[in-house]
Formats: C-alpha cells, structure tokens, sequence
C-alpha cells in the first residue's frame, strides 16, 4: 500500500517537565505534525507513506525536513523563499494536576499558507492508494 500525507509540521518547544516558559532555562525541540506522524508511523509498520509539505528554506524548515528523515520518512517539499513565509511554531508545557498544560500555536504567516496547487506533486498525489491530509486554524 502507497500512502501520501500532505499537512504542516510544526517545530514544538518544551520546556523540561512540570516547567513554565518564564522560568525555564532550557527548553527541547522536536517536530509536531498530524501529517508527518501518520507517514512516520505507517512506515514503521511497512507502508510506502510519503509526507508533502512547503517550508521555508532556512534552519528552522531545514531542521523540520532533516528530523523527519531522522525517522525513515521519505518527504517531497516545495522550499519556500524566507521572505514568503516562515516555519510554524508550537510551545508546549506539560503539567501535573491541578496546573493544567499548556499549547501556545505561533502559525501565521508560514510557507505552507503560500502553497498553490501548482505546487503539488499531482502525479504522487494521484497514484497514491491513501492520500491523508491535515490542517489547523491559525
């Protein structure tokens, strides 16, 4: 089975467990994206999966693409221009009962908002068997 995902994927920071931002001195760094985990995890259990996407061509889209590659993930990107867009941004704190955790969403303005249809792989797209899409509200 052939599976195409196509959705941003965000870069989540996270302070050290139990911490807040206006504390913490140091904070993690890992992608966080609906699209990306189902390719990752449908490849772990044998599919062809494929992850689409546009990011920004600077460090932070660079590191996005190269921490999905880390997993086995194949990826097909349109790099977008640092000017036309920027990577998203999710910050994450976890919490113990009764503090409740907290996700703050910084994803306006990113590349994949600039996507055009003429920018996507139709070919992949079409002679995939499953094609998986997500998105957020920003």
């Amino acid at each position: 089975m052939s599976l195409v995902t196509f959705g941003e994927t965000a870069l989540r920071f996270s302070p050290p467990d139990g911490q807040r931002f206006e504390t913490a001195r140091e904070a993690s760094i890992r992608v966080d994206g609906t699209a990306s985990s189902v390719a990752a995890t449908a490849g772990r259990l044998g599919a062809d999966a494929q992850w689409l996407s546009k990011v920004p061509d600077t460090p932070l889209g660079r590191r996005v693409v190269a921490e999905l590659h880390e997993f086995g993930l194949e990826t097909e990107v349109v790099w977008a221009d640092p000017d036309t867009g920027r990577q998203g941004l999710t910050f994450h704190e976890d919490a113990d009962p009764p503090r409740a955790e907290r996700l703050l969403q910084d994803r306006g303005d990113t590349a994949m908002a600039t996507l055009t249809p003429g920018e996507l792989p139709m070919g992949e797209i079409q002679n995939a068997d499953v094609v998986f899409t997500s998105g957020s509200v920003s």
